[in-house]
């Protein structure tokens, strides 16, 4: 086998290699770039907590349907046991992507704090007024 020939297989062996850790790396790159895209979906679980002095449980449904950089956008809704959904209301996250990743946000009345735990989405919530505290279970549905 003549030199060049032995070259073009090294090279062409080489290329097997690099191509497809390259392909592979992109997602990654594209977490980086946008990483509140882990958020984008439908959650849906149950709360329980204080409101207005009584303890309540209930259902909690987060719609995320737009992400870009470290924030994302959606709609709440929540249900009382054996109730309806309550209408669409708007929501916004943030996102931290430390090894964990941390979640913050705010609808028109209070504010998020929690985290990401594979597909479970755990939130604590508070109202702005100090009769609503809440904690949300959710996950990707």
């Amino acid at each position: 086998m003549s030199r060049i020939a032995r070259s073009l297989i090294v090279l062409v062996g080489a290329l097997a290699l690099v191509v497809p850790t390259a392909a592979q790396a992109a997602p990654a790159d594209r977490a980086k770039d946008d990483p509140a895209q882990v958020l984008v979906g439908r959650w849906v679980g149950t709360y329980a907590g204080y409101y207005n002095g009584e303890y309540l449980t209930g259902g909690e449904k987060i719609v995320i349907t737009k992400a870009k950089g470290y924030s994302a956008k959606g709609t709440w809704q929540f249900k009382e046991k054996g109730g309806r959904w309550s209408a669409p209301q708007p929501v916004q996250f943030v996102v931290d992507l430390d090894g964990d990743v941390d979640v913050w946000g705010q609808d028109s009345v209070g504010f998020y704090d929690g985290e990401l735990r594979g597909d479970r989405l755990i939130l604590n919530y508070v109202s702005s007024s100090p009769d609503q505290a809440l904690r949300f279970v959710l996950t990707r549905r």
